[in-house]
């Protein structure tokens, strides 16, 4: 009887759960491909890629880390799309999805190779790119978006989408001029020029209930002596550094207020860039 049981494990192991999985997978495809068959098509896989992009990117915010069946999860519809528009379109469907594909992932590979951007943030530009490999036109309440059509979808949605999160990404430093110049006034913001658009000022003994923020600046003690140097990558903020710097304060080594910068994933600002190249479209009218 154990032996049989170890057989029974075995045969399901090596043929039950692969056949079942690959029985779901279909069964979503055709699914799937049902919806794409209906004139929302579009707006089903724009809604569906905004609710998996906007809980991919809060845990990406919470947690640092994107589970790979978030991007499974894309991959699979795309590949549903992929299936029912090859049977019913042909040819063409097949050769745009490819140069979306190959395009994006050149231009991934490029901007994770040079550190430009995280592994979720270059798996989701692959995933949009499987599932939008021309640009999706659909109307919203009578409403027909995207409301500017300039570009060809020889030009990958998923880079629109890289251009439109790196422009919303632009707008962070200005915002945080803006807040310093409002919070701190003019003089103190003109002392500060440089700090004004990287980061803003906390106190100290508040910090450890900010989140998703970087130290400015490292601060070193040397001889008795305590020198801040600037960090461009930001310092994180973990016990340690907290209890460093409620000392440093607590002597008279620092002044009682730190600058910190935003640390947030460059996911959000791809989600933003997604929203805006569905509905806002090419960057100039067409």
């Amino acid at each position: 009887m154990p032996r049989l049981r170890e057989l029974a494990h075995l045969l399901y192991l090596v043929a039950v759960r692969p056949a079942l999985a690959v029985a779901a997978t279909l069964g979503i495809s055709l699914g799937i491909g049902l919806v794409a068959a209906r004139p929302a098509a579009n707006i089903f896989a724009v809604t569906f890629s905004l609710v998996v992009l906007a809980y991919a990117s809060y845990r990406d915010i919470k947690q640092r880390t994107v589970p790979n069946k978030v991007w499974l999860l894309m991959l699979l519809a795309g590949f549903s799309f992929l299936l029912y528009y090859a049977l019913s379109i042909g040819a063409p469907y097949i050769t745009r999805t490819a140069w979306s594909l190959g395009v994006t992932s050149i231009f991934g590979y490029l901007l994770f190779r040079f550190h430009l951007m995280g592994g979720a943030d270059a798996k989701s530009l692959i995933s949009i790119a499987l599932l939008f490999p021309a640009h999706p036109q659909f109307a919203v309440l009578s409403l027909q978006f995207p409301i500017y059509s300039g570009l060809p979808d020889a030009f990958p949605l998923a880079i629109l989408t890289v251009l439109y999160g790196s422009f919303l990404a632009l707008l962070v430093p200005i915002f945080l001029f803006f807040r310093n110049l409002q919070k701190l006034g003019i003089r103190a913001v003109l002392s500060n020029l440089g700090k004004a658009f990287l980061g803003y000022r906390v106190p100290v003994d508040q910090l450890a209930t900010r989140r998703n923020v970087k130290l400015l600046h490292v601060y070193e003690e040397n001889n008795g002596n305590v020198r801040r140097r600037f960090s461009p990558g930001g310092m994180p903020v973990d016990d340690s550094t907290l209890e460093t710097l409620r000392r440093y304060h607590k002597q008279g080594q620092i002044p009682g207020e730190v600058w910190v910068t935003f640390d947030l994933p460059f996911l959000v600002f791809i989600t933003g860039g997604f929203v805006m190249s569905a509905f806002l479209g090419g960057l100039f009218p067409g």
